[in-house]
């Protein structure tokens, strides 16, 4: 869900910011629009290549080469990390569909945070990328090392506000659902439940 639209990006001081052409429902195939946006950033600007082992990767990785090689333009690696270990996978598609965020195009990524080790190995095995390529892609990584931190965005919640008296709706709401699914809880485990809920429960309102 973009927040940023033409007009803004196109606002920006190109000395200030890194731009990305973002993963493979990003903006590769806007060629216009990667070409507006390389003239503006310049050495700011990056094509964004991923060491996914499937098709589609190596499509739109093949694709970033050809503007790295026609026009100039930077390789940048960049990971899509949900969890933190590739065995973690199995919960990825939980929390996923949670946020109702499915996507078919990447049941095949590995969405894990690995070592650079791990991420070489990988693009090897892709087979799209030359080791000068590989390089390239990393080190230019470390434009964000140079980076200072955001200062203009506090730390406060964001979450809109959903009632005048949010803790005591929350806890009608838990309760309602409570006494329907209870029902299918064995009885001795009853008590083990409630309790997990009045802990998570005072989480929640003691992190406001």
């Amino acid at each position: 869900k973009p927040r940023i639209d033409y007009e803004l990006l196109m606002g920006l001081n190109p000395k200030n910011f890194v731009i990305t052409t973002a993963c493979v429902l990003g903006i590769l195939k806007d060629e216009e629009l990667v070409l507006k946006l390389h003239d503006k950033f310049k050495s700011n600007f990056f094509v964004e290549v991923q060491n996914h082992n499937v098709d589609k990767q190596k499509y739109w990785n093949k694709l970033a080469l050809e503007y790295n090689r026609r026009y100039g333009i930077g390789l940048i690696h960049a990971n899509d990390s949900h969890y933190i270990y590739k065995e973690d996978k199995k919960y990825r598609d939980l929390f996923l569909k949670a946020k109702d965020m499915i996507y078919s195009d990447e049941g095949e990524f590995i969405l894990d945070y690995p070592s650079y080790e791990e991420i070489v190995e990988r693009y090897k095995k892709q087979g799209v990328l030359t080791n000068a390529q590989i390089s390239e892609a990393l080190e230019n990584t470390h434009v964000f090392d140079k980076a200072e931190p955001i200062t203009i965005i506090n730390k406060d919640i964001k979450l809109p506000s959903m009632s005048k008296n949010p803790n005591y709706d929350l806890k009608k709401i838990i309760f309602d659902v409570w006494q329907i699914e209870k029902k299918n809880i064995a009885p001795e485990r009853i008590k083990e439940y409630e309790e997990a809920i009045r802990y998570e429960m005072d989480i929640i309102e003691r992190t406001h």
